[in-house]
């Protein structure tokens, strides 16, 4: 997001916009969530999930905190109430007796002295070792930890404790008790729970491309014991968030258990991205020894014919000795390899061609002299002849001679401009934004929005930047990093000929996030030809800049051997499921009685929620009040396959509740060829479709499937190749929203049959689509924005006949959910003024007005008259006004008027200057019934008042309030206010 900094402001009063704050109670003067909205209209709008969690209003993102306490399970969320924007971190809060039906609660925590409130967790402290229950009367109570996100870039893990359940919270004033370490700028997202094996506090915390693990006893101080992924484990595409460490009994073997951890994988659009690109969900399974986790190893089988065979093994520690061992000749070995210091992996020659039929072998794993585990693998001689590369290539890599490809130079030489968009000052070595670290390569990148007030274009610049020609070699491959706007038609890069002519084929912009991705670009075509990069910047709006670094061309290949990449476990392979993690206290801990949770003992269940979006899009989906949904919460097992141990996910049982009558139901039915009028009298769009294909020797159908949300030129396509054993989601004819071109409109996984048979459970909401297959071992997770009108479902086979075993189609209802009404009000109606008070801050100080947490440091009245010199006066009304920049840039806060009944014409004016980031720093209308903010109005950068009017006139009789935000840091981050007037009356200041 562009900064909107104006250096001007620092040179006179130090002005600074902050981060609402909150030490205390949180809940006694806060904003709430929700707004109490006509039953009729009430989550009803275009593309309103019916049974999915949605916030009533404003921007949601990662699940929080989830966990069960007295028979409800909390659900905390972050949360943007004031905007369907990403902005400002709040944690969000609703609760659930049964996970399906839902009630909105007060906002949980806000951002506070330290920043905003990034993603965290939340843990019921049963035996009070925190020390903050020993007045409560049974001695328990909840703590959260979250991330504090300062607008400096520092990341450093809070906590606060409730003593109501989770209505109110007071912040520990110990904070921070993980302090953010030197140059670590992702430093997040910390998931605490108990370990029941090892009796102690468990933190596990994002850091960069890895886990790390820490220990407490007391939840306040914290030690850290080891850390997963500086290996090279998993995908490292992009930034990890939101890990998640359980145990987890494995299904149907009594006694025998197994640790799970989970993570997200930030955006990217490389090689090892999630299946669907963007951002997704990875998982490992091993063993956790109470300090650190262990992965078990993955092995790949690969057989050549008429040459020996290799095992492949993955997440291995050095020292580590793999054998394998002929499955058919009694054990008899085929090989061995150790792994060397600082590697991960290894790969065994076999002493035997394996054939080219299928068969299994052995493969086990000594450490320490010990040999860890046995697993059975497959492989399959004919399939891998086909499939596996074994090349090896060993020319070195160059880079072609492309000039100053990651403006290490410090400036923008080597590169031609256009227009006034690029220059030297656009190359900076800043490592961190507001919202986070830009991830660039090296000291220096460039990026696209450049302070006016320093001499730079702003948001109104445009224009190109060209790079020295090179000629595509190699293997064809492009690289780079790109941030910023999420704008195809006026902000991309792209390749252009040296004639002057784009390759629009070659077009990718950033995801409205400073932060980098990783574009990787096939230009293999264009092998022998030269080219130039291109840059290109026509964007004059908010969003309207992009950043670039690290560009990479290859006049040779890589030296490397070409074999299949580790494999990866990955959670969903849809593309929107994001930020999952489990809830807390739903497995019953040994060291707490039954009469502690009384008649609410927790059934044992893994329950598992996601975030059903995708970071490369999530800003830009066409909803409005509130934008993002939750997943389904959905129960996990561990199983073992023959690839390994694996997670499946299904549905909780609890959404049985909203089945209506099946609409129809198939028993043995042949799917014929062309013909599509099984289902040609079913229609919905919040459905729950269960069904099952056979898949064997005599199948021919080349493809077949079920298609949903059918209407004019739209349908949804969940559908299985035979041939590859693939199961697929097709959303490209779903609706006419635009999807990022480097997203897979056809997400793939390959599924084999059970017992010669496929099983499909689907649910189909307005605006997204659920699928589980093989009773939950693979799943894919799309939104889709389909007209209201699109209700049609079809059976079909292509190519061939297909065989259904049974199909049944179940209408969904909606599922309750709960607006946040205020219970009590904080007011007599009857006895509200009719103005506010002290709105022209005539007395000099704060009279009249509540400032919130630490606001009282934030904001403060001012006599100034001028500023930077004699000649800019600020134009106030009288002697004073407000501002929230008098004691500094780096302050937080929230000042709030007195109620008031609107009365006289329903107008107000008042004068407003300062910074201009809307969801930041502003001064908002609110009623007081239910805290909805009505009209909101910022400054335009300028220290200069400029006079606003709203017409409230609809809201005439009502009781409301004045709210003065101020969220933000650095410069011209700040809010001043004089001179409010309701219904053109003078205001009292008594």
């Amino acid at each position: 997001m562009k900064s909107n900094k104006v250096g001007t402001v620092l040179l006179s009063l130090g002005l600074g916009i902050g981060f609402v704050f909150a030490v205390g109670n949180y809940s006694s003067s806060m904003a709430s969530p929700t707004a109490k909205v006509s039953s009729s209209t009430y989550r009803s709008e275009v593309y309103r999930p019916q049974y999915h969690f949605t916030p009533d209003s404003g921007w949601m993102n990662d699940p929080n905190g989830m966990v069960y306490y007295k028979g409800e399970y909390h659900l905390f969320y972050q949360y943007n109430p004031n905007s369907t924007s990403w902005g400002p971190m709040h944690w969000g809060h609703a609760i659930s007796k049964d996970l399906v039906n839902w009630t909105q609660e007060p906002i949980a925590l806000y951002p506070d002295k330290n920043g905003d409130i990034f993603s965290g967790s939340v843990v019921v402290d049963w035996n009070n070792s925190s020390g903050f229950f020993n007045d409560t009367s049974d001695k328990t109570g909840l703590v959260a930890f979250f991330t504090n996100a300062s607008g400096a870039g520092g990341q450093e893990q809070s906590i606060a404790y409730s003593k109501d359940s989770g209505k109110t919270w007071t912040e520990y004033n110990g904070n921070p008790v993980v302090a953010n370490p030197p140059s670590t700028p992702d430093f997040r997202d910390p998931k605490v729970s108990w370990d029941n094996v090892h009796k102690k506090w468990v933190m596990t915390l994002a850091v960069g491309d890895r886990v790390e693990f820490f220990n407490s006893s007391n939840l306040k101080k914290w030690t850290k014991t080891g850390e997963f992924g500086s290996q090279g484990q998993g995908s490292h595409a992009g930034v990890w968030e939101c890990p998640d460490l359980y145990q987890m009994p494995v299904d149907g073997k009594t006694g025998k258990s197994k640790w799970v951890l989970s993570l997200s994988l930030g955006a990217s659009a490389t090689v090892d991205s999630p299946p669907a690109a963007g951002s997704g969900m990875m998982y490992f399974v091993g063993d956790f020894d109470g300090s650190k986790f262990i992965a078990d190893p993955q092995f790949k089988v690969t057989n050549i014919a008429e040459n020996n065979g290799f095992v492949k093994g993955y997440d291995l520690m050095p020292g580590d000795i793999v054998k394998v061992y002929d499955s058919k000749t009694s054990g008899k070995e085929l090989g061995e390899g150790k792994v060397a210091q600082n590697q991960s992996s290894v790969s065994v020659q076999l002493t035997k061609n394996l054939g080219v039929n299928k068969g299994k072998v052995w493969i086990s794993v000594v450490r320490n002299g010990k040999q860890q585990n046995m697993q059975e693998k497959d492989y399959d001689g004919q399939k891998v002849i086909t499939d596996v590369k074994i090349n090896v290539l060993t020319q070195a890599p160059t880079d072609e001679n492309i000039s100053n490809p990651g403006f290490e130079t410090g400036d923008i030489s080597g590169w031609t401009k256009t227009g006034n968009e690029f220059t030297d000052k656009n190359v900076t070595d800043a490592t961190t934004w507001w919202g986070g670290a830009y991830n660039q390569t090296g000291k220096y990148h460039l990026a696209g929005f450049s302070d006016p007030a320093q001499g730079g274009a702003g948001d109104s610049g445009t224009g190109t930047l060209q790079s020295s020609e090179f000629t595509v070699g190699g293997i064809g491959e492009i690289s780079f990093l790109v941030g910023g706007g999420d704008d195809k038609k006026n902000l991309y890069v792209t390749l252009e000929t040296t004639d002057g002519k784009e390759l629009s084929q070659f077009k990718s912009s950033g995801a409205n996030s400073e932060s980098y991705r990783r574009i990787v670009w096939d230009a293999s075509a264009y092998i022998g030809q030269k080219l130039r990069i291109k840059v290109v910047d026509n964007a004059t709006g908010g969003w309207g800049h992009i950043n670039v670094d690290d560009f990479h061309v290859y006049s040779t290949v890589h030296n490397q051997n070409i074999l299949d990449l580790a494999p990866i476990n990955w959670i969903d392979y849809g593309p929107d499921f994001y930020a999952g993690v489990t809830w807390n206290d739903t497995t019953k801990r040994s060291d707490v009685a039954n009469s502690k949770y009384g008649k609410y003992i927790p059934d044992g269940r893994r329950i598992f929620l996601g975030w059903m979006s995708n970071w490369a899009y999530a800003g830009t989906t066409p909803t409005d009040p509130w934008r993002s949904a939750n997943s389904i919460p959905r129960e996990m097992k561990l199983v073992d396959t023959n690839d390994g141990y694996k997670l499946t996910q299904q549905p909780v049982r609890e959404l049985k509740s909203l089945q209506k009558s099946p609409t129809k139901e198939l028993g043995k039915t042949t799917v014929q060829s062309g013909k599509s009028n099984l289902l040609s009298n079913v229609s919905g769009n919040t459905l729950e479709i269960n069904t099952e294909f056979n898949v064997n020797s005599s199948t021919t159908a080349k493809e077949f499937g079920i298609k949903v949300k059918m209407g004019t030129n739209q349908e949804t396509t969940i559908g299985y190749n035979p041939a590859t054993s693939t199961l697929f989601l097709d959303r490209s004819k779903s609706g006419g929203f635009t999807y990022p071109d480097y997203m897979q409109l056809k997400q793939e996984a390959v599924m084999k049959p059970i017992n010669n048979k496929i099983k499909l459970q689907i649910f189909v909401d307005k605006s997204s689509v659920e699928v589980f297959g093989n009773d939950g071992l693979i799943s894919i997770t799309d939104q889709i924005f389909s007209n209201d009108s699109s209700k049609g479902l079809e059976l079909y086979s292509t190519g061939g006949n297909t065989s259904l075993n049974y199909l049944k189609v179940i209408p969904l209802k909606a599922a309750k959910f709960t607006p946040y009404v205020k219970k009590q009000l904080p007011y007599d109606p009857k006895k509200v003024p009719n103005n506010v008070i002290n709105g022209e801050f005539e007395t000099g100080d704060l009279t009249g007005w509540t400032a919130s947490g630490s606001a009282a440091n934030t904001f403060a009245v001012s006599s100034a008259t001028t500023y930077l010199d004699s000649n800019h006066l600020y134009n106030k009304q009288g002697k004073y006004f407000l501002s929230s920049g008098v004691n500094g840039d780096d302050n937080r806060g929230i000042l709030k008027s007195n109620y008031f009944k609107l009365a006289g014409d329903g107008k107000i004016n008042f004068k407003v200057s300062g910074g201009n980031q809307s969801d930041r720093e502003y001064v908002a209308l609110v009623r007081g019934s239910d805290d909805k903010q009505l009209f909101t109005a910022t400054g335009s950068n300028d220290e200069a008042f400029k006079k606003v009017e709203w017409d409230a006139s609809k809201y005439k009789g009502q009781v409301l309030y004045i709210q003065v935000v101020d969220y933000n840091v650095g410069g011209s981050s700040h809010i001043n206010v004089d001179d409010i007037n309701i219904s053109q009356s003078n205001i009292s200041t008594k």
